[in-house]
């Protein structure tokens, strides 16, 4: 008798600690997965109007960008959804990531969350219906890009216990397709930035270096 009710305090313990695992599992930005569909069939909640409706890429901007590597388009998108955007950005919830992760490994991040489109269906609209996928294919001379992680990654600035340094970043290793198979990753930044800024916080390139990849 006693070993039954052993048994059975161990199993609901057992079944208790999976629930606890699953739940926290599915509050993590990796549960939904890298799904290349990304909300097949989903409508179109933002009005792009505005910014659908302006002229394509054009030969002299993708000529600047295929020697540069770097394009800034200016006054495309509407400041009112860009101000939604950040808003909803900034109000979404933590996730592990950030909680776990930033507090305990990358310490001088503030926030750092992957995959705001399988958790915000304005970021989702963003990303499948949004200009930015067209103007990226413009730029490359290709029928269609499909942008696959929005994030958000903020830094402690002054505050970090780790200063901030110059480095290349990469964001290959989260993408949903194998290594061998031929890509590009674009960053797209809605907010100014300059080096000359009180925080210095300035995007630091340099130009034609994406002809010279090892």
């Amino acid at each position: 008798m006693g070993f039954c009710y052993r048994c059975t305090a161990f199993l609901s313990l057992v079944a208790l600690g999976l629930a606890i695992l699953v739940a926290f599992a599915t509050q993590t930005t990796w549960w939904a997965g890298y799904d290349l569909r990304n909300c097949e069939g989903c409508k179109a909640t933002v009005d792009w109007s505005k910014e659908l409706s302006k002229p394509t890429i054009s030969e002299t901007e993708r000529r600047v960008f295929a020697d540069d590597g770097v394009l800034v388009l200016r006054q495309v998108l509407s400041p009112e959804n860009v101000a939604a955007l950040s808003d909803e950005v900034d109000n979404l919830p933590t996730t592990s990531m950030t909680d776990v992760l930033c507090r305990f490994v990358l310490r001088h991040y503030l926030k750092y969350e992957h995959k705001l489109d399988t958790r915000s269906e304005l970021v989702r609209d963003w990303a499948v219906h949004g200009p930015l996928a067209k103007w990226a294919a413009a730029l490359l001379n290709a029928t269609e890009v499909r942008l696959y992680n929005a994030e958000a990654i903020y830094h402690k600035g002054e505050d970090s216990p780790v200063p901030c340094t110059t480095a290349w970043h990469r964001d290959t290793i989260a993408a949903p397709f194998a290594p061998s198979v031929p890509s590009i990753t674009f960053n797209v930044y809605l907010e100014p930035i300059s080096a000359y800024g009180p925080h210095g916080d300035g995007l630091i390139y340099v130009r034609g270096s994406h002809k010279h990849l090892e």
